[in-house]
């Protein structure tokens, strides 16, 4: 399975299970400004993380941690409005890419790996 296979039978999902997220990533894609994607942002966010992770367990165990990386980043791009002219579509990812990183760690070193 591809990356855009795994990202969107996660949105589907999500979508179809919970109208809390369908709702929220309808507001996601129309936010206007930073904090008001920022404020979205975080209640799409931490369930497309979770259902990612549970359809790569289904893949199996080789699925490294930067798949898993890009698989998420891919899926919040997906889900943010259009890009403005100041913040080309590399940038961004590569700010929430380090985002993703900083959050992985900071969980692995609370939680342990098993999160």
């Amino acid at each position: 399975m591809e990356n855009k296979e795994i990202v969107e039978k996660a949105l589907t999902a999500l979508r179809e299970s919970s109208a809390e997220f369908k709702a929220a990533a309808i507001e996601l894609k129309g936010s206007r400004g930073f904090f008001a994607i920022l404020k979205t942002a975080g209640k799409v966010i931490p369930p497309l993380v979770r259902e990612i992770e549970a359809n790569v367990k289904a893949l199996g165990p080789e699925i490294a941690g930067a798949k898993k990386r890009e698989l998420v980043l891919e899926g919040i791009m997906s889900l943010l409005p259009p890009l403005p002219w100041w913040a080309p579509e590399w940038l961004v990812r590569k700010l929430l890419g380090r985002a993703i990183d900083l959050a992985v760690a900071e969980l692995n070193k609370r939680l342990g790996k098993n999160w």
